[in-house]
């Protein structure tokens, strides 16, 4: 299917809303204007939207709306900004327009049954400030595992890794796991306070979670999934993500209580 000028109008006018921020990694975050009007033209006139409009937005099932290229959206409103108001018929966008626009739409997909299984979330643990490496540091995160874990899950696996270079080590914790009955309420919270009980504030876990550091989870809600996370757990399985060390530190309980 072709995209024509009207799917640009729609794109930028109606689902980006022409307000944004520029991220750190040069990518375009979008938000929905709630505070001031915003007034946009089409052939039947001007329209303006008053505040709250889209104060609910639940995005589209066809478009991206969290990041996008920053080149193709710029260029993509270079080229809203000069559609004529009094433009005839409703041309198609031409190369390399509809190259930028369908690169926002998410290819179609065919609908994934889902196999009935009791999800595991999947963490990731690293603190901003990188900890020694050394071998009590090591014991120290392992006694942390299986602490927290045999708490708040039925089935767990946990492993300590060194980190991918040697040069600069990152020592940090992996975990799935499956949630006791009524335990994953305020476990982030409680994970948090849990770890810096025993950790100096120079090494402190908090709600942030940025650039590869803090508290990461993934939830795995198929079999599948929940397979190929205890997989990942293995080191020389990991491919790229490969650790330096296999510090042959892990522990794993599967007896649902």
């Amino acid at each position: 299917m072709r995209l024509r000028v009207s799917d640009l109008i729609v794109f930028i006018d109606k689902i980006c809303f022409k307000q944004f921020t520029i991220k750190p990694e040069g990518t375009y975050e979008l938000h929905i204007n709630n505070e001031d009007t915003y007034e946009f033209r089409d052939e039947s006139g001007t329209h303006v939207v008053s505040p709250g409009r889209y104060e609910t937005f639940t995005g589209s099932d066809h478009i991206f709306i969290d990041e996008y290229s920053t080149y193709y959206f710029e260029m993509l409103l270079a080229y809203r900004n000069a559609i004529p108001l009094d433009i005839e018929g409703d041309p198609v966008l031409g190369h390399p327009f509809e190259k930028y626009l369908s690169g926002f739409y998410k290819p179609p997909r065919k609908k994934v049954l889902k196999d009935k299984v009791r999800g595991m979330s999947f963490y990731t643990l690293v603190p901003k400030v990188r900890l020694p490496f050394n071998d009590a540091e090591v014991v120290r995160l392992s006694d942390f595992c299986e602490k927290v874990l045999q708490k708040y899950f039925d089935e767990y696996y946990w492993v300590v890794e060194s980190g991918k270079y040697k040069e600069n080590p990152n020592l940090h914790i992996h975990f799935l796991g499956r949630f006791k009955a009524n335990m994953s309420k305020n476990f982030k919270r409680d994970l948090i306070s849990a770890w810096n009980s025993i950790y100096a504030s120079k090494y402190t876990l908090d709600w942030a979670n940025d650039r590869g550091c803090g508290i990461h989870r993934v939830a795995c809600n198929t079999q599948q999934i929940i397979e190929d996370k205890k997989i990942y757990l293995c080191n020389s399985e990991k491919g790229s993500h490969e650790n330096f060390v296999d510090l042959g530190v892990r522990g794993q309980s599967t007896t649902s209580q």
